[in-house]
């Protein structure tokens, strides 16, 4: 009998990234403890056996940050080879609505900062590889970049990214 190994180790393992927004603001985690430490990208992890991927990723996020969400629908796919790292993983990226609850630090092992973070700047964190291949390609968020003070979305430029205010 074989030992089990972790998702993505032997052959590609399934990953979420549950893609939750609010006027000018994404949903994000910070990691750390596995691959990609130190890195900032939206809740997600490994699809469970038997488990459809939209469910994890509603899943993912309660475990993650406490926060309730409905109604997941794929966005689209990307495919992270971490050769350095021995994993291959491709994400499923599923948007879900917000429904209720504050960003909370539930497992300060894996992620130690769970935040809002306002569309501008999140190109300026250091993104988790699977994020930064999939974030530049979305266009279809409101006012991506080009806002200060939107009175329609009712955007605010914040002056320091989640980093700076550590």
């Amino acid at each position: 009998m074989s030992t089990p190994t972790k998702p993505g180790r032997l052959h590609p393992g399934v990953g979420t990234g549950a893609v939750v927004i609010r006027p000018g603001q994404l949903l994000m985690i910070q990691r750390t403890g596995s691959h990609g430490a130190g890195t900032w990208s939206v809740p997600g992890g490994w699809v469970e056996l038997w488990e459809d991927p939209l469910d994890g990723a509603v899943r993912e996020v309660l475990e993650e940050t406490r926060i309730v969400v409905a109604n997941p629908r794929p966005l689209g796919w990307t495919d992270a080879q971490h050769h350095d790292e021995g994993v291959h993983a491709v994400t499923l990226w599923v948007q879900c609505d917000y429904v209720s609850g504050q960003p909370t630090v539930v497992e300060p092992e894996k992620c130690p900062r769970v935040e809002w973070v306002s569309f501008d700047l999140v190109d300026q964190l250091p993104l988790f590889h699977p994020m930064a291949t999939w974030w530049p390609q979305q266009k279809w968020f409101p006012h991506r970049g080009q806002h200060d003070n939107c009175l329609d979305c009712g955007q605010y430029r914040s002056e320091q990214t989640p980093q700076e205010r550590t």
